[in-house]
């Protein structure tokens, strides 16, 4: 804690809501410590814990969801303990929901078996940057109860009193709905920042099957990742009758294969306007750049918002 509040001041424009950043220092802010916080002993009657534990979990997606939280996964479990932080499934709905809200970039951080206070750095940022949460493509309601089903699958085969996901089995029926209805909101962004994560055509082809659940979605930044050509084809085919304006696909793998692909999906996408694709291998390639910006003016496009090249930044 002592180290999030000292580095928080540098985060301020990600961790903050906009009308806090023209404070000088960090405001004081709400820490909700899961477990300690609610009242676990259940009691027959409206009594006041029983009331209190109900409207608690009423607003559970919001704790770790909403795009002004941050959270902190504590993933590290005892050595000796069979069931692991994965195997529980309150811990598996509170990371998918922090994993799904908008704007995760500095606001979720995982401190698993690495993570010793005994031995960490007190650098501030540097601190915050070593345990950031990577980021995951979105996870459905559909994934969601799937993980769910294969989890609970591997802790069935632990003993008593660990092969079981939920405590209260009841539960597990209340948090599959409560993450469709927290998906409901999530899924109703309308950019998806997603820059610099590492990211594959696994990755960009598990977005891809979802992009149609997005009915406002109008920027997606896809830059500094690793996707090459099958991902580039599946992300522009599945902009077909979506509202995305706004394509980030720059300093990426895609070869000229994956442009030609690209040029081919182009008149899908009768409402994509800009197109960033600089700094990626087919870029140096005269025959894929030409094939590329053929189809984009085929496709009534305003020739200058298909950026090839850095220079042309300066402009935008």
């Amino acid at each position: 804690i002592r180290e999030w509040r000292q580095s928080a001041p540098l985060l301020r424009s990600r961790l903050l809501p906009r009308s806090s950043r023209i404070e000088d220092k960090l405001l004081d802010v709400g820490l909700f410590v899961d477990f300690i916080c609610l009242h676990q002993q259940h009691k027959s009657g409206a009594t006041r814990e029983e009331v209190q534990y109900h409207a608690a979990l009423d607003v559970m997606d919001l704790i770790y969801g909403h795009e002004h939280t941050s959270v902190w996964e504590l993933a590290s479990v005892p050595g000796k303990m069979p069931r692991k932080y994965h195997h529980r499934g309150w811990a598996c709905f509170e990371s998918c929901i922090a994993g799904n809200k908008a704007y995760p970039e500095d606001k979720v951080y995982c401190f698993g078996e690495a993570f010793d206070p005994d031995i960490e750095a007190t650098a501030k940022a540097t601190f915050l940057r070593k345990y950031k949460h990577r980021q995951a493509p979105p996870c459905s309601p559909e994934r969601f109860a799937d993980m769910l089903w294969r989890c609970e699958e591997e802790v069935k085969n632990l003993w008593a009193p660990h092969n079981k996901m939920f405590t209260e089995p009841k539960d597990k029926t209340y948090v599959v709905a409560k993450f469709r209805e927290a998906w409901e909101a999530q899924r109703k962004v309308r950019e998806l920042d997603c820059k610099g994560l590492a990211w594959g055509d696994a990755e960009a082809l598990q977005l891809a099957s979802l992009l149609q659940f997005y009915p406002n979605l109008e920027s997606i930044h896809l830059t500094g990742n690793s996707i090459g050509d099958r991902g580039a084809e599946a992300i522009l085919g599945a902009l077909f009758g979506s509202s995305v304006r706004c394509l980030d696909l720059s300093d990426n793998r895609i070869t000229t294969t994956g442009a030609s692909a690209m040029a081919a999906a182009l008149p899908l996408a009768a409402r994509l306007e800009i197109v960033f694709a600089f700094a990626n291998p087919f870029c140096s390639e005269e025959t894929a750049r030409w094939q590329l910006a053929t189809a984009w003016h085929a496709a009534g496009k305003h020739k200058p918002n298909l950026v090839l090249d850095h220079f042309a930044l300066r402009a935008k």
